[in-house]
């Protein structure tokens, strides 16, 4: 039997975990200039500063100096988590209407 393990959450992947549950929270907003959206990110360490913040991009200073950063990451998987929400209500409404097919082509359950 093999045994695998799980690498521990960097402190930059908890960081982000943590932030991404106040994403839904924050201000979005969209560019004058291409109509993309971002989401306003309060900085973490200069208090009444906000970041413009995409699941590519941020402006601020992490991300500017590394190409990442913890804001970044938090909408990335705020999207994910949404398009998982996304995927099972259509799961469920798939299933639901091979239900009522069944329902309909073969008669629904008689408990009487």
């Amino acid at each position: 039997m093999t045994v695998g393990s799980i690498a521990p959450l960097t402190a930059a992947e908890a960081s982000a975990l943590t932030l991404a549950a106040d994403v839904p929270n924050w201000a979005r907003g969209r560019s004058k200039v291409d109509g993309t959206p971002f989401y306003l990110a309060p900085s973490r360490t200069v208090t009444g500063v906000a970041h413009r913040c995409t699941s590519y991009g941020c402006t601020c200073r992490g991300f500017e100096r590394y190409g990442r950063c913890a804001h970044s990451r938090a909408v990335q998987l705020h999207e994910q988590h949404e398009r998982d929400i996304e995927r099972a209500f259509a799961e469920v409404a798939r299933r639901a209407r091979s239900a009522e097919t069944f329902d309909r082509l073969f008669g629904g359950p008689d408990f009487d």
